[in-house]
């Protein structure tokens, strides 16, 4: 430019000192601290899960609101509204302090320690002493009497049968896990994943019927009800079996560990992603329980225990997914990695489909049907007779969680290294929040 300076070619500009490293300057540099990897994950979680619980309570109370209306009405002594409105209000503000509460500890990063149950005996104990006295109660007065006084025990039948099989996973594969994820892992498989499922079940039972429409096959009028109405003809069966054995299945598999699987890159073994989808599985199975045994009115007592091991079901199906999930998400390097994450998926939806399936071997003509369609007594109390298939079908199930549990608490107990991740994560200390493995989180 005109006026300026000119050097000669090659000659370095003089104007200013060459540039020195930070150290040599006089000022203070600011050095920018980076969060540790998946720090940014965990807190962007922690605030979802704590909007969530906000918008949990507020929907419990709106739902409780409802149920004072309700009984102001007179509909408040029907143990079915009851037992309806229990399940989609206590879940949903329990489930909302806990989030917002461990929402807010995360954030701060304060540490969790692993979670504590009563042993398992205990809790079957307590389950034995809820259901006898309900056996008790309905012999003495075989009609349920006031809603509201039969309400609590018939939570209590309901819940503790899932409580005892969550406390015997936590007493197998208790460390593995920290408080915080398995509360949390629970109140999402009782308020979002039946919420979700109900939807998209009643979406999926209203395509299959336009379909059978359009493949011109009439439906009997309420069949979509598959527990008031019995089937007709093929059609019927048809429907009835998609309905139950596929649609149910894998809409609720696929449910209920998808809170497992939203942090999943910050689970540290194949054991605590198996608690955390039993939790799951436990919380679905207790808002369900009390729904059908509210739906029972009179023959509660009989409803309650034939669903004594639905936790088995709903529990180790979930946990099965979960585990499933984790392998095809952290587990590279683990030999047989997709074998193992889709043999786990595929389990969750089969043995619920068999289960599911069963209920319509009444239909089948011979001994199985017949027993199906024979009723047992407890006392004078009437059960039906293919509740000991059942029985046997949920001792199967149980013999798999048994065997799980030791597995997975084998290879979390192995030396660093030998475990069924490819390494494991680092040492951290008791009771903080667990961190992905190398290899396979992120």
């Amino acid at each position: 430019m005109p006026g300026q300076p000119i050097y000669a070619q090659g000659q370095p500009y003089q104007g200013y000192p060459y540039p020195q490293p930070y150290w040599a300057y006089p000022y203070p540099v600011q050095v920018v601290k980076r969060r540790p990897p998946g720090e940014i994950y965990a807190l962007v979680v922690a605030w979802i899960v704590f909007s969530l619980g906000i918008l949990s309570i507020v929907g419990g109370l709106l739902l409780l609101l409802v149920a004072v209306f309700a009984a102001a009405n007179g509909s408040g002594d029907s143990l079915d509204i009851l037992t309806t409105f229990a399940g989609f209000t206590l879940g949903p503000i329990l489930g909302g302090i806990l989030a917002i509460v461990y929402g807010i500890s995360r954030v701060m990063k304060r540490t969790s320690p692993p979670p504590s149950l009563p042993s398992a005996l205990t809790m079957l104990a307590l389950t034995i002493i809820s259901l006898g006295a309900a056996v008790v109660l309905w012999h003495f007065y075989t009609s349920p009497g006031l809603a509201f006084a039969v309400l609590p025990l018939a939570l209590l039948s309901g819940f503790l049968p899932a409580l005892t099989i969550l406390a015997f996973g936590v007493q197998r594969l208790g460390a593995s896990t920290t408080r915080r994820h398995l509360w949390l892992s629970l109140f999402f498989g009782a308020t979002m994943a039946p919420l979700f499922a109900i939807i998209f079940e009643g979406i999926a039972t209203v395509l299959i019927a336009l379909g059978f429409t359009v493949a011109r096959h009439a439906l009997t009028p309420g069949i979509s009800d598959v527990t008031s109405t019995a089937p007709r003809d093929a059609a019927d069966v048809l429907f009835i079996l998609l309905i139950l054995a596929v649609v149910a299945p894998l809409v609720e598999e696929g449910l209920k560990p998808l809170g497992v699987v939203i942090i999943v890159r910050r689970l540290r073994s194949p054991a605590e992603a198996f608690l955390l989808g039993l939790a799951a599985g436990i919380g679905f199975d207790m808002v369900e329980t009390i729904g059908y045994i509210g739906m029972g009115q009179a023959d509660w007592v009989s409803i309650a225990i034939q669903r004594i091991g639905a936790g088995l079901l709903h529990g180790v199906g979930a946990a099965m997914a979960a585990l499933g999930w984790y392998y095809l998400i952290n587990g590279k390097g683990v030999p047989r990695r997709w074998l193992k994450g889709f043999g786990g998926l595929a389990y969750a939806v089969l043995q619920h489909g068999i289960f599911n399936g069963s209920n319509l071997l009444g239909l089948v003509p011979g001994p199985v049907g017949d027993l199906m369609n024979k009723t047992l007594y407890v006392g004078r109390l009437p059960l039906d007779g293919g509740m000991i298939l059942f029985l046997l079908y949920y001792a199967v199930i149980l013999g798999v969680l048994i065997y799980m549990t030791g597995r997975l608490r084998r290879d979390l107990n192995k030396p660093s290294g030998t475990a069924s991740m490819p390494t494991s994560a680092p040492s951290q200390p008791a009771g903080s929040e667990p961190q992905p493995v190398a290899g396979g989180a992120r």
